[in-house]
């Protein structure tokens, strides 16, 4: 039997660094000297029966081997 209920949850939270970080993207090493944006990570999770699908957004220039397989 199929279900007809659809589960969804939605989180967000602040992961803007508390300290000076290499700014990436840069040709040369540059260090931040203010915050002018928050950076935020977002996530969304349905569930409907045995489909589950889960979206993230997360401000940040990649993602690391570590944290890929975490």
């Amino acid at each position: 039997m199929a279900s007809d209920k659809l589960y969804i949850g939605w989180a967000q939270t602040d992961i803007t660094p508390d300290r000076p970080v290499f700014v990436q993207g840069q040709l040369y090493h540059r260090v931040s000297s203010y915050v002018r944006d928050q950076l935020t990570a977002t996530a969304l999770a349905l569930e409907a029966g045995e489909e589950q699908l889960i979206l993230l957004s997360v401000d940040i220039a990649g993602f690391s081997d570590p944290l890929l397989r975490a």
